[in-house]
C-alpha cells in the first residue's frame, strides 16, 4: 500500500516531495513492532522503518490509537498514513 501511495502521487503531482506526515496505528500493531512488554525484538524492522524506506525522510509524527472509526464502525489492528503536500 506505500508503494501504491508514493506511485499514486507521483503520477497526480509529477514528482513525490511530501511536507510532512502524520501516521496513526492501532495499538495492538505496537505488540508486533515491540512484542510484549514493550521490547523490540533483535532485528525487528518495525513499520516505522518500513514506511520511512518507502516515503523516505519525511519529517513524521503519529500516535497509537485504539481503533479507526470509518463508516460509522470500528476497526482494529489498523494504520492510518496521511501525507501533508
Amino acid at each position: 500500500m506505500l508503494v501504491e501511495l508514493r506511485h499514486r502521487v507521483e503520477r497526480e503531482q509529477g514528482v513525490f516531495a511530501p511536507k510532512a506526515a502524520l501516521y496513526i496505528s492501532c495499538l495492538a500493531r505496537a505488540r508486533c513492532d515491540f512484542g510484549q512488554g514493550g521490547i523490540k525484538p533483535e532485528g525487528a524492522t518495525g513499520e516505522m522503518a518500513l514506511i520511512r524506506e518507502v516515503i523516505g525522510d519525511v519529517p513524521t509524527i503519529g500516535f497509537y490509537a485504539g481503533g479507526e472509526i470509518m463508516a460509522a464502525r470500528l476497526y482494529g489492528y489498523t494504520g492510518v498514513l496521511t501525507l501533508f503536500l
